[in-house]
């Protein structure tokens, strides 16, 4: 590699807090997948991107069949995820060996965390400020391809947020 070329983990790294940034500062409805959880959390939470640590328990968190259930996530009340899958608890599947550490986001002002699984990893997060805004850890796109109805809806959703979003800059 020329020296002067950066991996490509770094210009991936970079184009995320970019777009998060602009989604951010524009107002853009945004799901954070997995990783896009962390990236969002470390673009509105930046001294906080060293607290991401191991997961408590990796047997539960890191299924390797990413088509089955690894646990489920409690939904907190009042949120947009509860809202969305209208329900308690989710079953999901989980692909991470990493967790934000759960006292870095209970005490700030910008973050809420929506879910946790059982073992308390921040599973699910919204933002005070953006409320066609959501993180999850896990991957509801692959339920979603399986047909599974409330995985869809999610999506449905989010593309209701952005027809709204089109509508008011016409």
């Amino acid at each position: 590699m020329p020296p002067t070329q950066e991996p490509v983990e770094d210009l991936r790294s970079k184009a995320y807090r970019y777009l998060i940034s602009y989604a951010d500062k524009m107002n853009i409805p945004l799901l954070g997948i997995c990783a896009g959880f962390q990236m969002m959390t470390g673009v509105m939470l930046p001294q906080e991107t060293e607290k991401l640590i191991p997961v408590n328990d990796l047997a539960l968190h890191k299924e390797i069949e990413k088509t089955k259930d690894a646990h489920t996530v409690l939904l907190k009340e009042k949120s947009l995820i509860k809202r969305i899958f209208n329900t308690e608890k989710i079953a999901v599947n989980s692909r991470h060996g990493w967790q934000i550490y759960l006292p870095a986001l209970e005490n700030q002002d910008k973050v809420i965390v929506t879910g946790l699984s059982e073992d308390n990893v921040p599973e699910v997060i919204e933002f005070k400020d953006h409320e066609n805004w959501l993180g999850v850890q896990f991957h509801p796109e692959v339920f979603a391809a399986l047909g599974k109805e409330k995985f869809n809806h999610l999506f449905k959703i989010f593309v209701e947020f952005a027809e709204e979003y089109k509508k008011t800059k016409k």
